[in-house]
């Protein structure tokens, strides 16, 4: 799950375009699996 999330923000990462909100849903992703029962 934490690798998972890790590969993807690097893969923004290299690309040099991400900004701040490029790792948002990828944030929301990981929070709404670690904590299934709330809406974040």
């Amino acid at each position: 799950m934490i690798h998972n999330y890790i590969e993807n923000i690097n893969r923004l990462f290299i690309t040099g375009n991400a900004r701040e909100h490029s790792y948002r849903g990828d944030l929301q992703d990981l929070l709404n699996k670690i904590i299934d029962d709330k809406d974040i």
